[in-house]
């Protein structure tokens, strides 16, 4: 296989991309484990598995 470098650069953007994303995702779980509800935390768990729809609520009591 031979590539472009062009479509080199742009798989190593994507893939940087990606694992920003990645890193952003594992800060949301972690500061959800610090400070979630137990049902809440559950609920999150549902979500990030796909066993229910992810939900936004308003006025959720933050810890800190």
């Amino acid at each position: 296989m031979t590539y472009t470098l062009a479509q080199i650069s742009g798989f190593i953007a994507a893939a940087a991309q990606d694992d920003r994303e990645r890193v952003a995702q594992f800060a949301v779980a972690t500061r959800m484990a610090m400070g979630a509800e137990q049902g809440d935390w559950q609920l999150y768990l549902n979500a990030l598995s796909g066993k229910t729809p992810s939900q936004q609520y308003k006025g959720v009591k933050t810890h800190g």
